[in-house]
């Protein structure tokens, strides 16, 4: 089961990279703003799937 969790948070991270790259093209705005924006969806990614391993 952890090996799962690591991946869908990779692949989660992934996805939200590419996403914050698109962004800053399109915007311009620094890339610091949305490095920060994948570390938050990536922790509360990972609170949400703890929660949900421990609520089973």
């Amino acid at each position: 089961m952890r090996a799962e969790t690591t991946t869908t948070v990779a692949m989660s991270s992934a996805s939200t990279q590419s996403l914050s790259h698109f962004l800053a093209e399109k915007t311009g705005a620094s890339m610091y703003e949305f490095a920060l924006l994948a570390s938050l969806v990536a922790v509360v990614s990972i609170i949400i799937l703890i929660a949900l391993n421990l609520g089973t």
